[in-house]
């Protein structure tokens, strides 16, 4: 049986992506943007969690640790590279919560082809694996497909 923990950061998930689609049909897109990234986040800490592997504090180290992890699980470097753009949707992030940016339609779109990229690495890596992780990302991808931008 899994941990509290890791049922929570899967509840988080799909809690944030159901907060996404709100604020993206009200164009609340610099809400959205952080919603999608902190999705991607508590997805990395599900996984880390699962595996009883430790957490770190910061989104950055979340990153990395989580693409090595997954390396040894059977990620090669194409999909390292593919797994990497969430420093991409972090840095999108970053740019709405804490500097002049703000997000509009693109920078949804930009963001959602990130969330896109990490999902289709995950799926083949942890589908099987740890199949209600599986399935989240799978509805979360349904919800996320039916974003009309």
């Amino acid at each position: 049986m899994r941990s509290m923990k890791y049922r929570e950061y899967l509840r988080k998930a799909e809690t944030l992506a159901r907060e996404v689609v709100i604020d993206v049909d009200n164009a609340c897109y610099n809400k959205a943007i952080s919603a999608l990234w902190f999705v991607i986040e508590a997805v990395f800490r599900a996984i880390l969690n699962y595996y009883k592997q430790s957490i770190p504090s910061r989104s950055g180290a979340v990153i990395a640790k989580t693409i090595n992890f997954m390396r040894d699980l059977g990620l090669g470097d194409r999909e390292a590279r593919e797994l990497s753009v969430a420093s991409t949707l972090y840095t999108l992030r970053n740019e709405v919560d804490h500097k002049w940016f703000l997000a509009d339609e693109n920078t949804i779109r930009r963001g959602l082809i990130c969330v896109r990229r990490i999902f289709r690495i995950l799926r083949k890596i942890v589908h099987d694996r740890i199949v209600d992780l599986g399935d989240v990302i799978d509805n979360i991808a349904s919800k996320f497909d039916k974003i009309e931008i």
